[in-house]
């Protein structure tokens, strides 16, 4: 399968394009999971981010809700 020489190793006609046709292989099967991993953390932290902003509008109106609504009893009783 191969022999060592002084300027390096020597393989059949064949076994090198086989070895880089693996090392290929996982190298993108291990990209992808990368990939994947990364989406799925962004995915995750950008729905973290929206529920924190729709918390915070649902308290922005509801302190308006309020606000007009003492706002218009005042009005009431002032008549």
């Amino acid at each position: 399968m191969l022999r060592t020489s002084n300027i390096g190793i020597l393989f059949r006609s064949g076994i090198l394009s086989e070895l880089e046709a693996k090392r290929d292989e996982l190298l993108s099967d291990r990209i992808i999971q990368l990939q994947a991993f990364c989406r799925g953390y962004l995915a995750r932290k950008s729905m973290s981010q929206r529920r924190v902003q729709v918390s915070n509008m649902k308290a922005i109106y509801l302190n308006n809700v309020a606000l007009l609504a003492s706002a218009c009893l005042n009005c009431f009783f002032l008549l």
